[in-house]
């Protein structure tokens, strides 16, 4: 029986306010992925819950976000997130709102081609 799916669980940091991929999975064998993440900025005591779609069409990725819970009071929360296509892979990627070192844990559900 083919496997439909695949659950992954990481764990990564960020330092810096640029743009980084804070995670990947591969184009031709998922389609789309949902994920689950919690952001934590201990120097600023600043914490978040979002939630993230992310699908692609093998030449343009896509991300929606939705379901923020922070104690942030800012607009907008505690990073946005993009995704793109880089070779084969469809990268997920963060731009916090802080160079604060910023951890970034989530759990991957991806869904096959």
């Amino acid at each position: 029986q083919r496997q439909m799916c695949i659950r992954d669980s990481a764990t990564t940091t960020v330092g810096t306010s640029t743009t980084t991929v804070i995670n990947t999975f591969a184009k031709a064998s998922y389609r789309s992925a949902k994920y689950f993440i919690s952001i934590s900025d201990a120097t600023n005591s600043r914490y978040e819950i979002v939630e993230a779609n992310v699908t692609h069409n093998g030449s343009d990725a896509f991300i929606s976000t939705f379901g923020s819970v922070s104690n942030y009071g800012g607009s907008g929360g505690l990073a946005t997130f993009t995704a793109a296509i880089s070779g084969s892979n469809v990268e997920v990627r963060v731009t916090n709102i802080t160079a604060d070192s910023t951890v970034f844990k989530f759990q991957r559900i991806a869904l096959d081609v």
